[in-house]
């Protein structure tokens, strides 16, 4: 349901968009950098926890109450009453909404700190909710694993708040990282464009959608990975993280999420186009720090200073650096001429920094699979997609096409996935029998799996991946084949080596496979 509703907005009388005068920034910092591997728990995760504490022994409804912002991200039944089971998936409100959430609960929460005893000054005059930067170093990182203050079900005696006991076991235990296929930023790094029109084609925040749920029929490349394989692997079947209705209740989902917008600052900072301020007209509603509801206009969230936040880093992801010097790209490249960080209205070029929701002819399909795929945990089907004359021509001319010279490319829609029970984790894609990273595709996180397939949804759970880059790279090794695609599929548990789990094996099916060509219209 929409958040539109006739409630007053904050009392703050400045213009919309990037023209208020910004508050002193809170900056927000890597856990893992706030309690590194041997190091005891950090002033600013004791806070937290305590004040994590607080919400949990706090009443059962409103801004005090760790149930409601739990049920602000999903409730079952829908209350209606604008403020819970509002999450925004698979639409380009996911990152703003998520990100008006967040802001909500970290001044509630700092609210709370400040009025502790026993937390220094220091703490309560800096506090900001920390983020966990899970795309850190190689596959053994430390980073890669749960951070420290979140494993242990007791702390000095009493139970730890932020502990959650339906997490994955190897993800509590601290034995089970996070791979680097399921924390990748290489696919939505690539993506110039925030949103698009047309659904099949991919950007980095979603397509353009009105107010949805769990219905919506795509999602950006952040969306999908890292933030939907991070909810997956984390929760596992059954796991808090994995549901819309319990993901909130989990406080590491507060530091994913954080790492989730930090990544928005980090695309809009080295990459991104921000999407026209006049076409955002949606607001979110949510109880502030003193109870009372609150609008904030999506035009009003862009910048994270604005809000009275920072991040400690946003650099170009280690993923992104890992790739380019595997296919021998310099580290550092110019940014795309209308790319930048947003600016005001009046401050020169900004006409040029700011662009339209992509490319505006339809893609055209060249190739579509006869039957489902059946994903498993061991032994998925493999999948042909052959292409006929003028198809390959169409194909090759994409693949022909230098990197970064234009918006032509080869695009590949896994769409209407259903599964009989919940997946155990993300399954990965490559183009090819060889499943090695240059012909590594994407993730399938299937997160919002179970909530596409309610009596309520009619869209079905849909990927959709850029794949000009991945047959360039197999075409120059000699490895592509341009009057078929051959796509082969890996579980989690084939990709992690974590044991089978428990119980019958879900059936995974993707109904429709197509690939598709976007030309420069």
């Amino acid at each position: 349901m929409s958040t539109l509703h006739q409630v007053a907005p904050d009392s703050s009388t400045a213009p919309r968009g990037r023209h208020r005068t910004a508050p002193p920034a809170y900056v927000r910092r890597d856990v893992w950098n706030l309690q590194p591997p041997g190091a005891p728990p950090h002033p600013v995760l004791s806070a937290y926890a305590a004040a994590v504490r607080a919400l949990k022994e706090g009443p059962d409804v409103g801004h005090l109450s760790w149930t409601h912002h739990t049920q602000v991200h999903g409730m079952v039944p829908d209350p209606l009453d604008g403020l819970r089971n509002e999450c925004q998936h698979q639409t380009w409100y996911f990152l703003p909404w998520h990100r008006v959430y967040l802001y909500h609960f970290e001044a509630i929460c700092r609210s709370i700190i400040q009025g502790m005893p026993d937390v220094s000054d220091e703490v309560k005059d800096t506090w900001a909710l920390p983020y966990w930067d899970y795309d850190r170093g190689p596959a053994d990182d430390p980073a890669r694993t749960l951070p420290l203050a979140f494993r242990e079900p007791v702390v000095d005696g009493a139970p730890n708040p932020l502990f959650d006991d339906a997490r994955r076991p190897g993800i509590n235990a601290g034995n089970l990282g996070l791979g680097l296929h399921s924390t990748t930023a290489v696919a939505w790094f690539a993506e110039q464009h925030f949103t698009s029109e047309h659904m099949d084609v991919p950007t980095f925040g979603g397509p353009v959608t009105g107010f949805m749920h769990s219905d919506g029929p795509a999602l950006g490349a952040v969306e999908r990975t890292p933030h939907g394989d991070v909810h997956v692997v984390v929760g596992g079947p059954g796991g808090s993280m994995f549901s819309f209705e319990r993901a909130g209740g989990d406080p590491i989902f507060w530091l994913h999420h954080a790492n989730i917008d930090r990544l928005w600052e980090v695309w809009r900072t080295h990459v991104g186009v921000d999407p026209d301020l006049e076409r955002l007209t949606e607001s979110f509603e949510f109880l502030d720090v003193t109870g009372a509801r609150r609008v904030l206009d999506w035009a009003d969230v862009f910048d994270t200073p604005t809000l009275g936040y920072t991040y400690e880093s946003t650099d170009v992801p280690d993923s992104v650096l890992r790739d380019r010097a595997r296919r021998g790209i310099r580290p550092e490249r110019p940014a795309p001429p209308i790319a930048g960080r947003g600016v005001g209205p009046d401050e020169p070029g900004d006409a040029e920094r700011r662009a339209p929701a992509g490319p505006t002819a339809p893609p055209e399909v060249v190739a579509v699979s006869e039957a489902p795929v059946h994903l498993r945990r061991h032994g998925s089907d493999e999948l042909d997609l052959g292409l006929g004359d003028r198809e390959r021509r169409q194909a090759l001319r994409a693949t022909d096409r230098p990197a970064d010279t234009g918006p032509e490319r080869l695009l590949l829609v896994l769409e209407h996935i259903t599964a009989s029970a919940p997946p155990t984790g993300p399954y990965a894609v490559y183009a090819g029998p060889e499943q090695d990273e240059a012909a590594f595709v994407g993730t399938l996180p299937l997160f919002g799996l179970v909530e596409s397939m309610s009596d309520a949804a009619s869209h079905g759970l849909t990927y959709t991946f850029d794949v000009t880059e991945v047959a360039r790279e197999l075409r120059a090794q000699g490895r592509w084949d341009p009057a078929s695609l051959h796509l082969s599929f890996r579980s989690f548990e084939e990709e992690s080596g974590e044991p089978d789990q428990d119980g019958g094996e879900p059936e995974i099916l993707v109904e429709t496979v197509r690939l598709l060509v976007q030309g420069d219209g």
